[in-house]
């Protein structure tokens, strides 16, 4: 969905906050001088993810509460992604679910 090498950050603040922006590789670049037609803004936000709200541990998931998101469908639901930490690196895995970006279709994602 996002490529072998998306680009983007989750970032988890001590004081409960969660950010999660990923972008997709290869994601054209629009011209700054032309405005973007309504095809191209759909392509932008289908190939992205974003969301932010209050998180929390609850066994071995990363549960975030979303209070705004790219997909609206998400906010005021709990995100839930199962982590694992090898030395100093984080695994983040969600639950196989219907991901909007592919039109029904169930989506898995990984982040190393």
């Amino acid at each position: 969905m996002l490529g072998q090498h998306p680009t983007g950050y989750q970032i988890a603040i001590a004081g409960g906050r969660w950010l999660a922006l990923v972008t997709a590789e290869g994601r054209p670049v629009p011209q700054t001088d032309v405005p973007q037609t309504d095809a191209e803004r759909a392509q932008a936000l289908r190939t992205m993810i974003s969301y932010t709200g209050r998180w929390r541990v609850k066994g071995d998931r990363v549960v975030t509460h979303v209070e705004a998101a790219w997909n609206q469908a998400w906010v005021g639901t709990d995100q839930a992604r199962i982590f694992r930490s090898e030395g100093n690196l984080l695994h983040l895995e969600s639950p196989p679910q219907p991901h909007p970006n592919l039109l029904g279709q169930v989506a898995r994602i990984i982040v190393t």
